[in-house]
């Protein structure tokens, strides 16, 4: 025997309750609206090429001098150190960038 609340999908008769106000097209529930997804916002500044030739310039020396530094204490430590390094280095590319450009 079925259970009439186990049903998956609404009887074609029942219809949803609709406050005041409302044509009755759609629903009044925010799930039920179709809106598009904002895109991100981005500063300008990250989207020109010589912003990112900076930081990737910056990212490059930044691990390579990690690496240098943490080589001493082993292959672990020169790549933990590495990559702090690398994000030193987006920040440094980043600031030339600001400050220079």
């Amino acid at each position: 025997m079925s259970h009439p609340h186990l049903h998956r999908h609404r009887p074609a008769n029942s219809r949803l309750s609709l406050p005041s106000g409302n044509s009755g097209n759609q629903p009044s529930f925010g799930h039920y609206r179709k809106s598009r997804p904002r895109p991100p916002r981005v500063r300008f500044v990250l989207q020109t090429p010589p912003v990112k030739l900076f930081i990737f310039i910056g990212t490059n020396v930044g691990a390579s001098l990690g690496w240098a530094a943490g080589e001493p204490w082993g292959l672990m430590a020169a790549f933990i150190v590495s990559g702090i390094g690398s994000a030193a280095g987006v920040y440094a590319g980043w600031w030339a960038a600001r400050r220079w450009l």
